[in-house]
């Protein structure tokens, strides 16, 4: 676990310390109430949330507030950006990798969304475009990506096209054999 950032504040008379660390994938922010020495409950809509959303955007910036006290799950690339988060080494190398091929190939097919990838593609400065169709994910990286991407799908639809034919050709088929009994 690494220590980003820590802070005290007072809200309602009550002074309180935030701990904002992360273990390099999500962000993990705790807050105690230092009079009575216990962790806070920190439900959405608390008045307690707030204050401490705003004493995180004063030091270190809205975006990084709003990513731990809202979306704490995901480290956003501005946050990375801002707060020097580095990925863990074995996420390090997986996305080295996947970025290393979507450099060379132009395209890479996933079964999930990479928001990692995306972020960290981002990090690098290299443009991504990422869509979604049947249920995969592709990434491009250039423009021989994205050629190679629409080649891939127009090769699909023909595809689909000809299974829909072969589909009403023995529907009729069937409709013909059906109607052919009743008879």
């Amino acid at each position: 676990m690494q220590l980003l950032g820590k802070g005290t504040f007072q809200f309602e008379k009550i002074k309180y310390q935030y701990l904002l660390e992360t273990d390099g994938i999500q962000l993990i922010l705790h807050c105690e109430n230092l009079t009575e020495k216990t962790m806070e409950n920190l439900t959405r809509d608390s008045k307690l949330l707030e204050a401490l959303y705003n004493q995180i955007a004063k030091k270190y910036g809205r975006s990084t507030a709003n990513n731990a006290v809202f979306n704490p799950e995901f480290i956003s690339t501005d946050t990375r950006r801002e707060m020097k988060i580095p990925f863990p080494p074995k996420e390090e190398e997986r996305l080295s990798i996947l970025a290393s091929e979507l450099i060379r190939e132009g395209l890479i097919q996933t079964e999930q969304e990479d928001a990692q990838l995306v972020s960290y593609m981002a990090l690098k400065d290299v443009k991504l475009v990422g869509v979604t169709c049947n249920n995969m994910h592709y990434y491009c990286s250039n423009k021989e990506g994205i050629k190679a991407l629409r080649i891939q799908l127009k090769i699909k639809a023909i595809d689909l096209q000809n299974a829909l034919s072969d589909i009403e050709r023995t529907d009729a088929i069937l409709f013909n054999e059906l109607d052919a009994l009743r008879n």
